[in-house]
């Protein structure tokens, strides 16, 4: 059994995937009202890999981005942290980005206000 179907299979089980229901889809606007929307819209789900190292954030995020695009979601959140109790500066949020950058479903990326992570975190807008 390949890896998508193993997924679909645990999300079929999962009673939450099966009763998850947008409250309310995109609406339709122009291209630049669209992109508007999406930067103003909070993250529908998150992920933090404090602590993680590069090999276990890929995976993680990997699944992460995957899981949310299959569930319709627009818009998630990345914790990667700030880098400060590292010894060479930050590595996962330099990371965070160039695998985003590659990501054939990430599109616009950004920093959220201080309250909600700041440099910290790294919110991305999905093409699903």
């Amino acid at each position: 059994m390949d890896f998508d179907k193993m997924m679909n299979t645990w999300l079929d089980s999962r009673e939450s995937w099966n009763n998850y229901k947008k409250e309310e889809s995109t609406p339709e606007l122009s291209k630049g009202d669209l992109r508007l929307f999406l930067k103003q819209l909070p993250p529908e789900d998150e992920i933090d890999l404090h602590g993680k190292t590069i090999q276990e954030s890929e995976y993680l995020l990997t699944d992460f981005i995957n899981i949310s695009v299959r569930m319709g979601l627009r818009k998630v959140l990345i914790i990667h942290g700030k880098g400060n109790h590292s010894k060479g500066g930050a590595v996962l949020s330099t990371w965070v980005k160039h695998f985003l950058e590659k990501s054939p479903v990430c599109g616009e990326t950004g920093n959220p206000d201080k309250r909600n992570g700041g440099s910290g975190a790294t919110w991305v807008i999905l093409r699903v």
